[in-house]
């Protein structure tokens, strides 16, 4: 079978070329995955097939299913035709949803989720999301999908640019400083500091994703976003072997417990961090427990084999 991830915008979270790195290693048989954004921005994450009109109808019509993001803008587009392009038909459709964004109206946004259900209802579509978070909006309509990592690619960068440097680097790359907690963080890294201890910021801003994650190969302990769940920068901090926090809504919280256990990073909330952080600089042997912890959790959940697993099924019943 063959799938198209079809991004109209870039390449959110990097999922679609995540996607596609492993459906190579693992497809089975017959089975083949192509990735096309139309828009690369600052983040800079890998590419698979050139963005061009002409190329737009090639892989559209090779395609057997088609996995979309976001919304029905872009096949809609297709569908009726660009300026220089004659009008596609429909396809198979799955529709990934990254973030609560995607109900909240705007630009190419639905309106709420009740609007996303009748959508994929009319496009006969089956909608997924990246995040638990997300998930949990509509348990009964949603699948999660998680974003498959390589752990392999994450150890070799970590072996290849850490050092011990006996003052501990704690990493941090937002993208919203809002949403990311960065100023609680900051102020924490700045009271463990007029304690004594011997801890450093590494503040990762408006970096490429390549040169983001050389930078959290450096450190010592990795803090990500604290209110809505963990994002890609835990998984891949996780997957490196780093201590990591993240928090989460008590109700991502309660559903990651549900099915997995525990919650798999270091837990703290709004106006926890410096607590937290502080119980990690203090004790080596925690901060061995929680990477542990981590680096299982994405090992065993965000693997690219029973991601490919899962995404085989879905495409199935979507054809």
């Amino acid at each position: 079978m063959k799938v198209l991830s079809f991004n109209m915008g870039a390449d959110t979270g990097g999922v679609s070329i995540a996607n596609k790195r492993a459906f190579d290693a693992y497809a089975p048989a017959g089975w083949e995955f192509r990735s096309m954004v139309s828009t690369v921005n600052y983040i800079g994450y890998p590419t698979d097939i050139p963005w061009s009109v002409g190329g737009v109808q090639q892989w559209w019509e090779w395609a057997d299913v088609v996995h979309l993001h976001h919304n029905f803008a872009s096949s809609g587009r297709v569908e009726v035709g660009f300026k220089s392009l004659p009008r596609l038909p429909r396809k198979p459709y799955v529709l990934e949803f990254h973030g609560e964004g995607d109900f909240a109206g705007g630009s190419n946004r639905f309106r709420s989720v009740a609007e996303a259900r009748a959508a994929c209802r009319q496009k006969r579509a089956i909608p997924v999301v990246s995040t638990l978070n997300t998930f949990l909006l509509a348990p009964d309509l949603f699948e999660w999908v998680p974003v498959p990592y390589s752990i392999e690619a994450l150890q070799e960068l970590r072996s290849r640019f850490y050092r011990p440097r006996g003052r501990l680097r704690i990493g941090h790359a937002p993208t919203n400083r809002e949403l990311k907690n960065t100023d609680e963080l900051i102020l924490a890294v700045d009271d463990l500091q007029a304690a004594g201890k011997d801890v450093e910021l590494v503040l990762i801003e408006h970096e490429p994703w390549r040169t983001c994650l050389r930078h959290k190969a450096t450190c010592d302990i990795f803090v990500d976003q604290v209110g809505l769940s963990y994002g890609c920068n835990a998984l891949e901090s996780a997957g490196m072997g780093l201590p990591t926090i993240a928090g989460g809504q008590s109700a991502t919280i309660a559903e990651a417990v549900r099915r997995f256990g525990r919650w798999p990073f270091a837990l703290a909330q709004e106006g926890g961090i410096g607590e937290e952080l502080e119980r990690l600089v203090d004790s080596e042997e925690y901060r061995a427990e929680v990477a542990g912890l981590g680096f299982e959790y994405v090992s065993k959940v965000h693997g690219g084999q029973a991601v490919v697993e899962q995404l085989v099924s879905i495409y199935e019943r979507a054809a």
